[in-house]
C-alpha cells in the first residue's frame, strides 16, 4: 500500500502517465524502492546501536527474538519482531561476524591550570 502511494506521488512529480511502471519511476527519480530503503535504515540503526554498546538502551533489544523468530517462521505471513528482523538482515548481509567500532565520545582533556594563563 505504501509503495502505491509512493508511485502515485512519483507519477505526479515526474508528470508520468498512469501506465508507467513503478520501478521505472523510482529509477528516473533516483529513489530507492521502499523495501530496500527500510532494510538500509534498519542496518544503519543496528550499526549505530552496536557502536555504543554500554550507553544505548536499545542495544538490549536489537538482535533479540531468536526464540520468537523460530516459532514465527513456521507460519507464513507473520511479521517478525523488530529485533528479530534486524538479526535476520544482519545475518543475511554477513555482518554478524563484523566488529563494529565503539564510537562513544572520548573524554575531553582537562583544562590547563589557571596559573598557566597568567604568565
Amino acid at each position: 500500500m505504501v509503495d502505491a502511494i509512493q508511485h502515485k506521488a512519483l507519477r505526479i512529480a515526474l508528470r508520468a502517465l498512469n501506465c508507467t511502471p513503478g520501478a521505472l519511476l523510482e529509477e528516473e527519480a533516483g529513489v530507492l524502492p521502499l523495501g530496500l530503503r527500510r532494510k538500509q535504515q534498519s542496518l544503519n540503526f543496528w550499526a549505530r546501536a552496536k557502536s555504543r554498546p554500554g550507553s544505548n538502551p536499545v542495544n538490549k533489544l536489537v538482535g533479540t527474538g531468536t526464540f520468537i523468530k523460530g516459532k514465527i517462521l513456521k507460519r507464513k505471513h507473520v511479521a517478525l519482531p523488530f529485533g528479530a528482523s534486524i538479526r535476520t538482515l544482519v545475518e543475511d548481509a554477513g555482518l554478524d561476524k563484523v566488529h563494529v567500532a565503539d564510537l562513544r565520545p572520548s573524554k575531553a582533556p582537562p583544562p590547563p591550570p589557571l596559573d598557566a594563563w597568567t604568565h
